[in-house]
């Protein structure tokens, strides 16, 4: 149930704000997925999203890696990279099948790093797969539709494998589909 309420928050949010001008037949596809690993003593955690309309496309990372740091039997997470970004992609970056049965992105994403102060470039690749049928609403004037989804993911930063080539079987698909008002019924 939560991950409808995520997957409903995350359309609505590319909705709002500064969504792109869309014609009322255009629709909004979205895609996301989490992926987490931890090697050496460092955690890396990675949530991406993506959004695609007609013409225009968006890809949200959120980066956070930290790596254990014990002194004297005191162990704490020290921070090492952590930032988050939302860049407008070429659409042909960000691929969404029509009927949710896969997506993809593959896009390098200019992310701050809040640690170091450094503007870093993201190589992301990711390739969801639906895993079960697709469940429908009807909200308002739009049906939005949802898929679960697995996702194998990579990234990179330069030759540093952030995740490399990790699997995570949460993954979601969805898609927003706005109706046109019936002309028949306008008098």
């Amino acid at each position: 149930m939560i991950k409808y309420l995520v997957v409903g928050l995350l359309l609505i949010a590319g909705l709002a704000g500064h969504a792109p001008a869309m014609s009322p037949a255009s629709s909004l596809g979205a895609a996301s997925a989490q992926f987490e690993r931890t090697s050496a003593g460092i955690t890396t955690r990675v949530d991406i999203q993506i959004q695609r309309w007609s013409t225009i496309a968006r890809v949200g990372l959120t980066l956070r890696q930290d790596r254990d740091l014990c002194v004297a039997a005191v162990c704490r997470e020290a921070p090492l990279i952590s930032g988050s970004s939302w860049q407008e992609v070429r659409p042909a970056d960000v691929v969404i099948h029509r009927s949710l049965a896969s997506a993809a992105a593959h896009v390098v994403i200019p992310l701050h790093d809040d640690v170091s102060g450094a503007d870093l470039s993201v190589r992301v690749d990711v390739v969801w797969t639906a895993t079960a049928p697709a469940r429908c609403d009807t909200v308002r004037d739009a049906v939005e539709c949802a898929r679960p989804a697995s996702a194998n993911g990579e990234m990179t930063i330069g030759a540093s494998r952030l995740i490399p080539g990790q699997k995570n079987l949460d993954g979601w698909i969805a898609q927003r589909d706005r109706r046109e008002a019936d002309p028949s019924s306008v008098r």
